[in-house]
């Protein structure tokens, strides 16, 4: 087992599509869920799913650690808005929906790097909310678009980046306490099969 943000997953994520799939998953170990606002419509997309999910099992929903997608533009059909603004909205969202559950966001990150807005602008905004305890820690989706020296290395989705935080006054805002461990570690052990 690997942790993310402090919770133990096993080495296989899973993308929720359907209610009565979840249950089998959580079984079979397989609790690191991913989903996000852009997978389905505003008012019935995969976080709808998860909340009724947690209000029918909370027990069981209390074992996920969970990964979401955001920054969907709220007006433009598949296209991502990383500014500040649509990133609180967006978080905000996610929040709202989960409302009332014990479902925590263990991981949010923007689907996709959006090319017209500097990456520090979207990684500050999330980082707000991990600081102020609203969720775990930052991640990245398909980061290999992304030109800043800011991602990292590798493409494909990694769940945090090394450095940089005290370049942008961030202090823990992946979830991991130190940069060159923890949630972006985790997720090597995941892809090289090490536990």
């Amino acid at each position: 087992m690997v942790l993310i943000t402090g919770k133990e997953v096993g080495h296989t994520g899973y993308g929720m599509m359907t209610f009565s799939t979840l249950t089998t998953a959580l079984a079979n170990n397989v609790n690191f869920w991913n989903g996000g606002e852009l997978y389905g419509t505003p008012d019935a997309n995969s976080l709808h799913l998860l909340a009724r999910f947690a209000t029918a099992h909370p027990s069981a929903a209390s074992r996920v650690c969970l990964s979401l997608k955001g920054a969907k533009h709220p007006t433009k059909p598949m296209t991502i808005d990383g500014s500040r603004t649509n990133i609180r909205r967006s978080i905000n969202e996610c929040l709202r929906v989960l409302s009332g559950t014990n479902l925590k966001i263990s991981i949010f990150e923007p689907a996709r790097i959006d090319p017209t807005v500097p990456l520090e602008e979207t990684i500050t905004a999330i980082a707000e909310y991990v600081q102020e305890g609203k969720i775990g820690g930052i991640g990245l989706s398909e980061k290999g678009a992304c030109d800043s020296p800011h991602c990292g290395r590798g493409g494909g989705t990694e769940f945090a980046f090394p450095g940089y935080l005290d370049e942008w006054g961030c202090e823990d805002v992946w979830g991991v306490g130190d940069p060159d461990c923890g949630v972006f570690a985790a997720w090597e052990g995941v892809v090289d099969g090490d536990d």
